[in-house]
């Protein structure tokens, strides 16, 4: 078998001169490295390095051996390659993508998730630059989240979790959800559809036939699951794969769920990943002296990211924009591309593309990148 090292710093010559390398070397027919340093010299512990990362023939194993694995396993999908492993350095064990994200609780991604996240992210930036020339923001957004309640079965015990504040149950009506819907399929929507910002998807009886209804009007859009994985079970799995569901994300909490949920990809083709519960300060981001971080002047791709519809039909600055009290537009008062249009709404976007974070607290107190 061919074998390509995709890391030449820190940890790919500590995997070169680990006993791990020295059991793998008489299974292997030819080992090669591949770096997108272009500074690095030709050859490495006589290793020759790869010049270009294009999959050649199905014999081909890819081993990760640098830390910033994720992006360079979402490159080597992107490339073709599907024999990909990773070396853990802790243990000197090469190990499956898989077993390596249950051993160390990380980020798990499959292959097709990994797909669609890249694809998603050059979308992103095709939809900013047509924004930056057009001020459309309507027409070139990637993602619509429509939360359909403010209810969570988790609410009651993550006391870090803006679910766990509401004082009044709220439930979008199914035909506002349906007129949402018929209006992207009107303007030729292509993008990513969920039902979640801070709700349990998976409690909602309409569910499915939401997920019905998108795939009937619009086939060629991606409909995305979030949910805490309570509910989730093989036939679940399936089921949601079954009905139209493209992207299926989770949150694992606690050691044992999270590695539960994990083996749930049975790799049925739906895009699948699972994180690793860590609840953040999210609560705090609109009081500045809750925060410490200086404001950040990080670019923000809020809206061409996702357009966040919550329960009330209030449109939010973001998806932590969770009390949404900022006025930016109610999808009950009118269409969702009238809100779009609105000065106000276009201003702030166009702000946070040139890394402007003071036009509301919540911004200036955050520091993500979306």
């Amino acid at each position: 078998m061919d074998i390509i090292l995709f890391g030449a710093g820190k940890i790919g010559n500590q995997f070169i001169e680990s006993q791990c390398y020295q059991d793998l070397k008489p299974e292997s027919s030819h080992i090669v490295f591949y770096d997108n340093n272009k500074s690095l010299p030709n050859v490495i512990y006589g290793l020759e390095r790869l010049d270009e990362l294009e999959a050649m023939s199905k014999n081909e194993q890819i081993i990760i051996t640098c830390a910033a694995w994720t992006d360079v396993y979402r490159l080597c999908i992107k490339r073709g390659y599907k024999n990909i492993k990773i070396y853990d350095a802790k243990s000197d064990e090469v190990l499956t993508i898989k077993d390596y994200c249950k051993r160390n609780a990380g980020y798990y991604e499959n292959a097709e998730c990994a797909k669609y996240q890249t694809e998603k992210n050059e979308m992103i930036l095709t939809n900013k630059e047509r924004f930056l020339k057009t001020g459309d923001l309507f027409g070139n957004t990637t993602e619509v989240a429509i939360m359909l309640s403010n209810l969570c079965n988790y609410a009651s015990i993550h006391q870090k979790c803006p679910a766990s504040c509401i004082t009044e149950k709220q439930i979008m009506p199914s035909k506002v959800v349906y007129r949402i819907l018929d209006e992207l399929a009107g303007s030729d929507f292509y993008g990513t559809i969920c039902f979640h910002i801070y709700n349990e998807p998976l409690i909602d009886p309409r569910l499915f036939m939401f997920i019905q209804y998108v795939k009937k009007i619009m086939p060629s859009v991606k409909v995305k699951v979030y949910s805490n994985g309570y509910y989730l079970n093989p036939v679940m799995f399936d089921e949601l794969h079954e009905i139209g569901t493209n992207v299926l994300v989770t949150t694992g909490y606690g050691a044992s769920e999270y590695k539960r949920l994990i083996e749930l990809d049975t790799e049925n083709g739906m895009a699948f990943s699972v994180l690793f519960g860590n609840l953040d300060d999210r609560m705090d981001y609109y009081t500045k002296e809750n925060t410490t971080h200086v404001v950040s002047s990080d670019i923000c791709d809020t809206y061409i990211f996702q357009i966040p519809i919550y329960a009330n039909g209030d449109i939010g600055t973001c998806c932590l924009d969770y009390r949404h009290p900022y006025g930016l537009g109610n999808i009950n008062e009118c269409s969702l591309e009238s809100c779009l249009k609105d000065s106000k709404i276009i201003d702030f976007q166009m702000r946070l593309l040139k890394g402007d974070r003071t036009t509301f607290p919540i911004c200036t107190n955050c520091n993500w990148m979306r």
